[in-house]
């Protein structure tokens, strides 16, 4: 492997990555970032250690990523979700902030704002700008994939209370508050987000 420079393996990389060979594409995303350490090579790996659940790996890559490049803003919303992942939304919220500049014809812009609306459990609300970002979303597939998965998720979480509270009686001992229980589905939304991927 030594032989092969910085682009080579970023290429390589990403070859093992469509192959779905975790290993090889961690190994080579690696090797290229001690060569040129550059964001797109942080942030790939990052979206590896993401896929296998290594969510602490995953945020540091792609926040050395966009510490690298502040305009790799599909970096900014993946790291936003993989904060999400580790329940902190604090960093989270920080993480979408810069897509705000992207205005609002930007369709990361709605999906950063819908992902807010659900830490702020305003899930109408969130489905909303997820829903509009998709529709102006025409060049990037994979991200529209994974964001009507959050999407199917959360109608999915959304029926599953609604049908919970019909069954349960007022003075049903197993009756929660409703607010708590939708927090609930959320945080294990986020929590499985990218291991259900």
């Amino acid at each position: 492997m030594t032989d092969f420079d910085a682009e080579e393996l970023f290429h390589l990389g990403l070859k093992a990555s469509e192959n779905g060979d975790k290993e090889r594409s961690i190994t080579f995303f690696k090797r290229a970032i001690e060569l040129e350490p550059a964001a797109a090579s942080y942030y790939l790996l990052g979206a590896e250690y993401a896929e296998i659940g290594m969510m602490s790996r995953a945020a540091e890559c792609m926040q050395r990523a966009v510490d690298n490049d502040p305009e790799l803003w599909t970096a900014w919303f993946q790291l936003g979700l993989v904060y999400l992942a580790l329940q902190d939304t604090d960093k989270a919220k920080a993480s979408f902030s810069p897509l705000e500049a992207l205005g609002e014809d930007a369709y990361l812009f709605h999906f950063a704002l819908g992902m807010n609306k659900l830490i702020e459990e305003d899930v109408e609300g969130s489905l909303a700008s997820l829903a509009r970002g998709l529709e102006l979303n025409d060049d990037n597939p994979a991200l529209n994939r994974d964001v009507q998965n959050i999407i199917d998720s959360l109608l999915e979480n959304l029926g599953e209370l609604a049908g919970n509270e019909e069954e349960l009686t007022p003075n049903a001992p197993e009756a929660t508050d409703a607010g708590d229980s939708e927090k609930e589905a959320r945080e294990h939304l986020l929590v499985s987000k990218y291991r259900n991927s």
